[in-house]
């Protein structure tokens, strides 16, 4: 089955192939790859998520959320899904449905009540990123060195975020783009705090119990492999009289 995976350690293969000799360093093939699997799974998942966004007619507040949430999520990190297809799906999702509530609660909230969600979110996601931020996971941990630099541009992001989401309230234009990138930051800071990472642990394994790809691509690729042996290896065959 294919995988963001796959197509990354192919691409590095020739990429790495195509150099002179003395520049193919061992390690340097796991780096191009990793490097590419992300590059282009961020891409490929930008993509379907803006695609998705347009069909449903949500593209401006699912563009702006997605920007808020990523930027803000590039500094303060926080936790994600164990596989790239989940992250996908729950992407997807997430940010259509923050896209729809949006929508709602800009045709029926008041000005009052979308204050008292600004001055919310900028309190908890402050909290969130003074308590926790910069947070990292088991795949892709914090060097020690990066993590005073990842909070003050964690603080930087959501206060340029949170003063962008203020110009909208004053100026009155952009009421969903305004919960768009409220609800996008207040979900953000929420995944970097203990409890966020609990929930998406929970997800993942949910995910992973409805859709298991790991399972159905581990007995296709046992299937290959026993095609492969059998075809070089006749006599493992039973119609060949290899019993």
């Amino acid at each position: 089955m294919w995988s963001m995976h796959d197509l990354a350690v192919a691409l590095s293969e020739r990429l790495v192939t195509s150099l002179p000799p003395e520049r193919r360093q061992p390690e340097l093939r796991e780096i191009v790859a990793f490097g590419l699997e992300i590059g282009l799974g961020t891409l490929w998942e930008l993509a379907v998520i803006l695609a998705v966004a347009a069909w449903l007619g949500f593209l401006p507040e699912v563009a702006l959320a997605v920007l808020a949430a990523g930027s803000f999520r590039l500094c303060a990190g926080g936790g994600h899904c164990t596989a790239y297809y989940r992250c996908l799906l729950s992407s997807i999702v997430t940010f259509n449905f923050l896209a729809w509530l949006a929508a709602f609660l800009a045709a029926r909230s008041g000005t009052v009540f979308a204050l008292g969600a600004w001055l919310s979110t900028a309190a908890v996601c402050f909290y969130a990123v003074y308590r926790w931020a910069p947070a990292d996971t088991p795949r892709a941990p914090i060097s020690a060195s990066s993590r005073p630099r990842l909070r003050r541009l964690s603080f930087f992001c959501l206060a340029f975020w949170l003063a962008l989401t203020l110009k909208f309230y004053f100026t009155g234009s952009g009421g969903s783009l305004f919960w768009a990138a409220i609800l996008a930051l207040l979900l953000q800071g929420y995944t970097i705090s203990p409890s966020g990472y609990r929930f998406i642990a929970g997800l993942d394994k949910l995910l992973k119990f409805l859709l298991p790809l790991e399972k159905i691509n581990g007995r296709r690729q046992k299937n290959v492999e026993e095609a492969h042996a059998l075809h070089h290896d006749p006599g493992r065959h039973p119609g060949r009289g290899g019993r």
